[in-house]
């Protein structure tokens, strides 16, 4: 059964926070004493890659990212589901400084068994079992970090989550020295 959502866009959103990257041979102090830090990129389809910079404080403490970006997932439920299952998240990692940037190792990353189902149940009308939106599904695991000749060189720890808005964002919110809140909704 194929639910009236799964017809029309609905908003999703990829959540992507990297807690910590180890790379056996990288050091953020090249031979030349170049300072450099690590980029992570993750894309899926033909969206924006999301790109995730260790700071410049953060070279103390290479392995310990702990940074994060989204990307809102405008899409029918069908061709969302059919991606996940097809299409991975690439995450690259890359070292770059003032003056180049190098690919330093690659990793794919699968929908968990949640995040299909979630999808799955807007796409079959069962959304209408969540009652106040937005939903969402998580995983948290690392992964292995392979360089061009797919060797293992190191490990990344993601956490990802993906979530469900329906047609739009709904907010709410209370005007300061005011006893009401103010809901903002499609009408």
């Amino acid at each position: 059964m194929m639910s009236k959502n799964s017809k029309s866009r609905q908003l999703f959103l990829l959540e992507v926070l990297v807690d910590k990257v180890k790379i056996k041979s990288w050091s953020p102090v090249s031979e030349l004493g170049a300072l450099s830090t690590l980029s992570i990129k993750v894309k899926f389809l033909g969206f924006p890659h999301i790109s995730i910079d260790q700071d410049a404080e953060g070279q103390n403490e290479p392995e310990n990212l702990v940074r994060g970006k989204s990307c809102l997932l405008p899409m029918k439920p069908e061709e969302l589901l059919i991606n996940m299952q097809k299409a991975p998240l690439v995450v690259s990692v890359s070292e770059k400084n003032e003056h180049s940037s190098s690919l330093l190792a690659h990793t794919y990353v699968k929908f968990n068994k949640g995040m299909v189902s979630m999808v799955r149940s807007v796409t079959e009308g069962r959304d209408d079992d969540y009652m106040c939106l937005p939903i969402s599904q998580s995983l948290r695991d690392s992964f292995p970090l392979l360089d061009k000749k797919n060797s293992k060189v190191g490990e990344i720890t993601l956490f990802i989550r993906l979530s469900y808005f329906g047609h739009s964002v709904v907010t709410q919110f209370k005007l300061v020295g005011e006893e009401k809140s103010v809901l903002f909704k499609k009408s």
